[in-house]
């Protein structure tokens, strides 16, 4: 996280990705995470989920102009659906749209850092937060 927050510069904005439920946890996590972000790196920052904010948001990563830092989180879906008359399921449609974001930020050769919430994604979520807090406090140390 330290070395994502090492690519800011002037005009840079800190843009969270949570291809993951919508949750309480979630939603606290996320302004935590967001707040730390702003408060310690001045930063403007933005939140979304997979992969519906690919219609807002996410037009801004790819077309927008080149100074985006990028966290994406990624759960396994607690319950999943088929989609009717495919070989596949919601879930797997959704990893694959997350792993097409992810791809499309990297062949950009933005920054980006991917995180599975593990198998107990609001013990995931603790464990990001905490995760961000440190390395913002490392990075107030660096300058």
């Amino acid at each position: 996280m330290v070395d994502l927050l090492g690519h800011a510069r002037d005009g840079s904005y800190f843009a969270i990705m949570a291809y993951a439920t919508r949750t309480d946890a979630s939603e606290d996590a996320l302004r935590r995470i967001r707040a730390a972000i702003r408060d310690t790196t001045r930063l403007a920052t933005t939140a979304g989920y997979g992969p519906r904010f690919l219609h807002s948001t996410g037009q801004l990563h790819k077309g927008g102009p080149p100074v985006g830092l990028f966290l994406q989180v990624v759960q396994e879906d607690a319950a999943d659906a088929p989609v009717p008359d495919e070989p596949y399921s919601f879930s797997t449609l959704k990893r694959a749209q997350a792993l097409g974001d992810l791809q499309s930020l990297e062949s950009r050769n933005y920054p980006v850092v991917r995180v599975d919430l593990g198998s107990s994604p609001e013990a995931g979520w603790k464990a990001l937060v905490e995760a961000v807090q440190q390395a913002v406090s490392q990075k107030v140390g660096r300058m």
